[in-house]
């Protein structure tokens, strides 16, 4: 029998402000091996190997070109993360949080480790602060970027993924059936809004005409969904498939809260409608339920493992807010081994997913997200007050401006988010 290999066993994530000490020594092992004729390349891979170790040995056994050429472009993937967090959760303060140019424009991984340690002093400008702030959190973000590839790569999750919607095609869904639906929810904007009702029509111009006038304080929302169709019984389910493919940002934020990657290879299923004796219906939650229970009966078969969930409950999720989960890993043979990725299916209803959508209450998954970001990466990325580093000693403080405890701030970003969602 093959070894099972879990890609999480391997992982050598570490928190920011922990892998700031890392590079620390990363840096004075870079300019040992400089010193005693190691080419840049060689010296800065030796620095990362003898810095980051796990229970199997070193953490990759890539190279100096190879770790190099990804090095340079995990760097560029942390200067979009860091980028994208500031255009779509932080607008009001961008001029605040732009990056410093020499960082900004920086591809180089050996460059960005030679300004991660040129420590500029206590009395050094704003300027030379942000400098060595930003190369240490560019460089320390790109490093977990490799972790998280080099345990789990995007590629392998992206091929599981297309295996397991294959597999749900075969088994699960009626081969060749799909529905189009145009939906309407119905957003009352007493009540933040929550989407209060849905209703069905063929395309958006029958909506138009059979619809009919609504109370001035509802908004109708429309949305074409192309749905796939499931036989449960003596009911027809028509279903919308979202991919939910976790992107890579996702599971930095997701790891930097110290939550695992168990969505990892996530994929989920929104309950549109029902169709009973030639009547469509709006689903229910019991319907949601009741396809989870034949998604476990038909699809959670091998390769798809099913395991009990231990995960905890996450503490920033709204009370309102509804799905149902199975958790477990994909398994594929791969070099010699089985690899057992993590794996999750989520299953919702549709005025659910459109109230994670469209409701301007913390419900709503953007506003979910930002307020992680607020609690997590703000501090983090762009520091004030230095309670995320006080193991820092000598932490420089590179002058951001912008009090993210304060209610000021808050209320100024709260404003902007709720005005982004159409």
């Amino acid at each position: 029998m093959l070894p099972l290999f879990h890609p999480e066993k391997f992982l050598i994530f570490r928190p920011l402000p922990e892998q700031m000490i890392v590079l620390e020594e990363m840096y004075r092992i870079y300019h040992r091996q400089i010193d005693r004729g190691f080419v840049p390349e060689e010296a800065f891979y030796e620095s990362y190997v003898r810095t980051h170790q796990t229970e199997y040995g070193i953490a990759t056994s890539v190279g100096h070109i190879e770790f190099h050429r990804r090095m340079s472009e995990y760097l560029r993937m942390a200067m979009n993360m860091v980028e994208s967090v500031i255009s779509d959760y932080l607008k009001p303060f961008k001029r605040s949080l732009a990056a410093h140019n020499m960082v900004a424009n920086c591809l180089d991984p050996i460059q960005m480790l030679i300004m991660a340690g040129s420590d500029p002093g206590p009395k050094a400008s704003s300027l030379q602060k942000r400098l060595y702030f930003e190369s240490r959190r560019q460089l320390g973000i790109g490093l977990q970027l490799f972790a998280i590839e080099e345990a789990d790569n995007s590629l392998g999750v992206a091929e599981d993924l297309t295996q397991i919607d294959t597999l749900s095609r075969e088994k699960l869904f009626l081969s060749g059936v799909s529905r189009d639906i145009w939906v309407v929810g119905l957003q009352d904007t007493h009540k933040e809004h929550q989407i209060v009702c849905v209703l069905f029509f063929d395309d958006e111009e029958t909506a138009r005409r059979q619809m009919g006038p609504v109370p001035e304080h509802i908004l109708p929302y429309g949305e074409a969904f192309m749905c796939r169709v499931a036989q449960v019984g003596h009911s027809t389910y028509i279903v919308y498939a979202d991919p939910r493919r976790k992107r890579m940002f996702a599971s930095v934020l997701k790891l930097e809260r110290g939550r695992s990657l168990s969505d990892r290879r996530g994929w989920k299923y929104v309950v549109v409608g029902v169709e009973q004796r030639g009547k469509l219906r709006v689903a229910t939650r019991e319907d949601a339920e009741t396809f989870l229970s034949h998604t476990q009966n038909i699809l959670w078969k091998y390769p798809l493992v099913p395991q009990e969930n231990s995960t905890t409950p996450n503490p920033h999720r709204d009370i309102t807010y509804w799905d149902c989960k199975v958790i477990g890993t994909y398994h594929k043979q791969h070099q010699g081994r089985i690899i057992a990725g993590p794996a999750e299916q989520l299953v919702t209803t549709v005025q659910d997913d459109l109230n994670a959508s469209y409701a301007r209450s913390s419900v709503n998954h953007e506003l979910y997200r930002a307020k992680q970001i607020d609690n997590y990466l703000c501090e983090l990325w762009f520091p004030h007050s230095g309670t995320r580093y006080q193991q820092h000693s000598n932490f420089r403080s590179p002058h951001y401006g912008v009090d993210w405890g304060s209610q000021q701030a808050q209320e100024r970003l709260t404003h902007w988010r709720i005005n982004q969602i159409i």
